[in-house]
């Protein structure tokens, strides 16, 4: 019975620091004073065995359970932060040795990458250290962790495939502002085709890369060209200005017209003078009157084109009357000197 009694007295003073243990989550709490329980109770049983006959078994039954439940650790505060604190500092520098293995990369990005992991482990540490409970404590170790591990160190592959895809996605963009301008289908096509050209190029580049850096370099240098495709404003229709072209070489030349319709007219009053002059026979009657002056080869001559030698027409057609006169008076000069004649007889 002094056994059992000391037992169970260890075992209520456990149970009572557990239950002070502010920094312990209620869950804590219940699971340490189930083991501290657990470990007197199994103790008991075995001191009420009838198969425990001597004092030496009772001694040692009661001395293991009271070290047992005496030395069961409550995790306080301190040391919780501090079992956290080193999980974080151990992640850490597993991140930071992988980045510096990592021969793809060049030593500027190998310490933006060590930069970004230090930051993140001393956020880690504050939240750690700010906390008032096991709970919390636990909660910032375990940010902290996956803070870290997501942090990705890239590896060659995965640099090209980010940088081919921001290629098609810059390279989409372009076609989908070209498809909206204002333009004709034949300059669409042409500009779209010019911004693929140049993607294909990037891309190439990119897969012939040996690094990450020259990957960015290629893909930065190439989405940039793409960009800057200017669109043009839409321009007229190349069938427009071949139809203005080709209803202005047919216009006719009224320069030549006239030039033409001059030397033309000059002929004819130059053959009608001759013909004039020509003439050496006097009819008895008057010609009739020309309704229209020919050529030599009989085409009439355009009433237009023969408005500019009206001068020289006129004078051909006094010279006709005259000789029609003169023509005229001889036949009654004939006829007078005739009755003239029988007179005298």
């Amino acid at each position: 019975q002094a056994a059992i009694d000391a037992i169970k007295q260890v075992q209520k003073a456990k149970n009572s620091q557990i239950e002070e243990a502010k920094n312990l989550s209620t869950d804590e709490q219940k699971n340490l004073i189930y083991q501290v329980n657990k470990i007197a109770q199994d103790a008991i049983n075995k001191l009420n065995d009838p198969a425990t006959t001597t004092n030496e078994v009772i001694t040692d039954t009661r001395d293991k359970a009271i070290d047992q439940i005496t030395n069961l650790f409550i995790p306080t505060l301190d040391s919780v932060q501090k079992d956290a604190q080193e999980a974080i500092n151990s992640a850490k520098e597993a991140k930071i040795d992988e980045i510096n293995k990592a021969d793809n990369l060049t030593d500027q990005m190998k310490q933006n990458l060590i930069d970004q992991v230090n930051q993140v482990a001393d956020n880690a540490t504050k939240a750690i250290n700010n906390a008032q409970t096991n709970d919390d404590v636990k909660e910032a170790e375990t940010e902290g962790l996956e803070d870290i591990n997501s942090i990705q160190v890239p590896s060659l592959v995965e640099s090209k495939d980010d940088a081919i895809k921001e290629i098609d996605d810059a390279l989409e963009k372009k076609t989908d502002e070209i498809n909206a301008a204002d333009l004709d289908q034949k300059q669409k096509d042409e500009l779209i085709s010019q911004i693929t050209d140049i993607a294909t190029e990037t891309k190439t580049k990119v897969f012939n890369a040996t690094t990450n850096a020259e990957v960015d370099a290629e893909a930065e240098a190439g989405i940039k060209a793409i960009e800057a495709v200017k669109i043009p404003a839409r321009t007229a229709d190349n069938s427009n200005t071949e139809s203005h072209d080709s209803s202005t070489n047919v216009t006719p030349d009224h320069n030549n017209e006239e030039n033409n319709t001059a030397q033309n007219t000059n002929q004819v009053s130059t053959n009608t003078e001759s013909e004039s002059k020509e003439q050496t026979v006097i009819t008895n009657s008057v010609q009739p009157k020309r309704n229209a002056v020919r050529h030599k080869n009989g085409t009439p001559v355009n009433k237009k084109a023969t408005l500019p030698q009206t001068g020289k027409k006129n004078n051909s057609n006094l010279t006709l009357a005259g000789a029609a006169l003169l023509g005229l008076a001889g036949v009654f000069s004939l006829f007078g000197l005739g009755d003239k004649r029988k007179k005298n007889n």
